[in-house]
């Protein structure tokens, strides 16, 4: 097989199979270039072919020593090079921890060995313990004739046309692919439980006669139900009456699917309501030294205690606040009725004060009006001396308990009713992307 043929049919057999544990080789250009260089490198043994040339000592010497097509079309050179990259990997020379890099090699040099069996020389897959070539098929009237224009231009086509037809499962993976065309919550459960992104579904499902769609972060997802959360939260579930899911589609996202965990301790109502805003809790258990209700996906919960799994947008309240409003508003109440009391006694008993003074100023004005006649003069002149004489000795009563009073109102009215309540606990909640 040609070098083309090699190149061309390496990517698609190389994307192909590691598209079965979720790798695409377009993924970076590490990957693609592993691919193309590996898919090559068995022809290493040849002074003449591109990796040859680019090597040509290397490959003089291999060409020496073992001739074509022999150790460097081994399962041993498969083996022995797959280990090294391997080993690379592990001790983090290249790649990462997932060993993509690796598989990538393994299968681009499977790739050449598989497409040299098509040929009718073959290739000595278990040389050098086992000389004889493997080929496929065993009709040497079926296999390819290396070098044979027509034949290789139609293998050339076939591979080329697969590049571009197969870039979806080069991207999403075999298994993606594969479990997306079902529709159903079990195959999404199977792609949530092993894809490390975040996945946008795009959901079309009947309740009885209402019709729902649209699309939305798969943010849950178990054998029996789902959730998707888009501009509100839809929960599907295998044994809901009524229920015929349409579609269900997923689609790959490039943000990774996050779990985030907050702890606090001894919070306010209004601060958890603010951690709980707009956030889908995976679980979490919240402790509460006030009882408070909670509308969870299930019913009113009232409580001292929480436990919870898989709740959206929780929003807490409580009564307690609402009885210190009602109980200051009934002390105010009561204080003001008590000062309304002591103010008309003050003034019951202040009555004759004031009503002595009020007579002296007028008997002053009218006697200084001269309208008087001297019998009616002298007799008002005589009670304005008693009135005087009795007001010098007399004052007004002051009650200190009505100041006192007053003190404790003005401190009432101006205070402020802080609830008692505090929250502690932890929850942990898929961040996902505004």
């Amino acid at each position: 097989m040609t070098a083309p043929n090699h190149l061309a049919g390496g990517i698609v057999i190389t994307g192909i199979f590691c598209s079965l544990w979720n790798t695409n080789i377009f993924e970076n250009p590490m990957f693609i270039t592993a691919t193309i260089i590996c898919s090559l490198l068995p022809d290493i043994d040849h002074t003449k072919s591109i990796i040859g040339k680019a090597v040509y000592p290397l490959a003089r010497w291999i060409s020496v020593k073992y001739g074509h097509r022999t150790i460097t079309h081994s399962a041993i050179f498969l083996g022995l090079v797959t280990t090294i990259v391997y080993m690379l990997e592990h001790f983090q020379m290249i790649g990462d921890d997932n060993h993509k890099l690796s598989l990538i090699v393994f299968f681009a040099i499977f790739s050449h060995f598989l497409l040299d069996m098509f040929t009718i020389q073959g290739i000595p897959l278990f040389y050098p313990f086992y000389r004889n070539p493997c080929v496929i098929p065993a009709n040497v009237e079926l296999r390819i004739r290396t070098g044979n224009m027509k034949q290789e231009g139609i293998v050339l086509f076939i591979f080329s046309l697969s590049t571009i037809f197969l870039q979806d499962l080069f991207k999403d993976g075999f298994w993606f692919t594969y479990n997306k065309k079902f529709n159903d919550i079990t195959h999404l459960h199977r792609e949530f439980e092993k894809s490390n992104t975040l996945l946008d579904v795009k959901y079309d499902f009947n309740v009885f006669q209402n019709n729902y769609q649209g699309t939305g972060y798969l943010i849950f997802a178990d054998l029996f139900q789902c959730y998707i959360l888009g501009d509100t939260l839809i929960h599907l579930s295998e044994d809901r009456q009524g229920q015929i899911i349409n579609a269900l589609t997923p689609k790959k996202m490039k943000e990774a699917l996050s779990v985030k965990t907050i702890s606090f301790e001894n919070i306010s109502l209004d601060s958890i309501n603010n951690v709980l805003a707009n956030k889908f809790i995976a679980e979490g258990k919240i402790f509460v030294n006030q009882p408070v209700e909670v509308i969870t996906k299930e019913k009113l919960s009232r409580g001292t205690y929480f436990d919870l799994e898989n709740e959206y947008n929780l929003h807490f309240v409580s009564s307690y606040k609402d009885s210190l409003n009602h109980q200051l508003e009934n002390q105010i109440r009561d204080l003001s009725y008590k000062i309304q009391l002591e103010e008309d006694n003050l003034q019951y008993s202040n009555n004759k004060y004031y009503y002595s003074k009020a007579k002296l100023s007028r008997l002053i004005n009218l006697l200084q009006s001269n309208s008087l006649n001297n019998f009616d003069y002298n007799k008002t002149q005589n009670q304005i001396i008693k009135l005087e004489n009795y007001l010098e000795s007399a004052f007004p009563k002051r009650s200190k308990s009505l100041i006192k009073l007053h003190d404790d109102l003005e401190k009432l009215q101006n205070k402020e009713v802080v609830s008692n309540i505090h929250f502690t606990g932890e929850i942990l909640f898929f961040k996902l992307p505004n």
